[in-house]
């Protein structure tokens, strides 16, 4: 994955979905409108899901970056 995507994608499980949830949650409960809670609680598993893949993704990258000899010295 590109440093490009993984920035993207971060800032999707950090800051976009929990966002969209937050304000799903209070404007479905606002207006009265079904299944608030359902589609809040779904989009916060998806971000955590995200994030969680992000995470491990991030691990093996540093464990490839520092198994790699370093070319500078």
């Amino acid at each position: 994955m590109s440093d490009k995507w993984y920035d993207r994608l971060k800032w999707v499980a950090i800051i976009g979905l929990p966002s969209l949830a937050t304000a799903i949650r209070v404007i479905f409960g606002l207006w009265g409108i079904p299944h608030a809670d359902a589609i809040a609680g779904t989009i916060t598993a998806l971000a955590a899901m995200l994030g969680a893949w992000l995470g491990v993704s991030n691990i093996q990258y540093k464990k490839k970056k520092e198994a790699k000899p370093n070319d500078s010295e």
